[in-house]
């Protein structure tokens, strides 16, 4: 039985509550918002839901604590933070894994497995559109993180261009990257759409190739369609599965097994350290 504590009850960390009591062979032991020093020698493990602010000093006291940590994202508010946070993990040979919650997608999974089979020819662009009502926070911090752990995924290679435009302010911007030549999957380029000021909620992802094209939209219940260049259209049966709780199954699996998570802290760092570059 591993025992779990959760730091932040907010709305991420009550789908927390809810996603680990169904877990089986784990525990639940205690939730916090403060004083969470005064219970760390209760648990086996910590999960972190809190503003991303307070993010590192929280793993850094729990690291400290011998936890092993799941953490959500944005990793810290900046790379220094995150690579002292990869480091102290490494020095105390504990878990320390990010939240990057679609990479347990079966949606985002079943593309990837999908671009590897070279499905559409020669990927030409990738779109995204991340965009609903967030109170107008910076969506840069707050959204982006989720498209360039997801494009990373897709294509493991960095980009080498980039042009930023933000609207009114820093709560709607509009990304464009383009990637390198690769022998793979051509010469691709993307674009990234958020805003946290929109009255509905957008979740989409469009792969588009010369051969074929795909739809990934989260919001829906055929979340991914296929189509070709004859106006046809194919849905892509999914794994039912809530992406949250496939997340704290490799938390829980890292733990036993004593392997590196998919989303580890240096892939934190990465993400940060590319978020980083664009406000320059």
């Amino acid at each position: 039985m591993i025992k779990i504590g959760l730091i932040g009850t907010g709305n991420w960390g009550k789908n927390y509550i809810h996603t680990i009591k169904n877990i089986s062979d784990t525990e639940l032991c205690w939730t916090a918002t403060r004083n969470y020093k005064d219970v760390l020698n209760l648990c086996d493990a910590v999960i972190i839901a809190t503003p991303s602010e307070t993010h590192y000093q929280i793993v850094k006291d729990c690291l400290n604590s011998n936890k092993d940590v799941l953490v959500e994202k944005p990793f810290t508010k900046n790379s220094k933070e995150a690579l002292e946070l990869v480091n102290l993990a490494n020095e105390k040979n504990k878990i320390l894994m990010v939240g990057h919650l679609f990479l347990y997608h079966s949606g985002i999974k079943k593309l990837k497995e999908l671009i590897d089979d070279k499905y559409f020819g020669d990927i030409w662009e990738i779109h995204s559109k991340r965009l609903s009502m967030n109170n107008g926070i910076d969506a840069l911090w707050e959204m982006s993180p989720h498209d360039f752990y997801i494009h990373k995924y897709f294509f493991n290679i960095e980009f080498n261009h980039t042009k930023t435009r933000i609207y009114g302010s820093s709560y709607h911007r509009y990304i464009m990257l383009e990637y390198p030549e690769h022998d793979r999957f051509g010469r691709i380029k993307s674009s990234i759409e958020l805003c946290t000021l929109y009255p509905k909620k957008i979740r989409q992802i469009a792969i588009i190739g010369n051969e074929k094209t795909a739809l990934f939209d989260d919001t829906q219940i055929d979340k991914l369609k296929i189509y070709n260049y004859n106006n046809e259209e194919e849905s892509i049966f999914l794994e039912n599965r809530d992406p949250l709780e496939n997340q704290c199954q490799h938390f829980l699996n890292c733990i036993t097994n004593r392997t590196n998570p998919i989303s580890g802290g240096i892939e934190g760092y990465e993400n940060i350290k590319i978020i980083e570059k664009l406000c320059l």
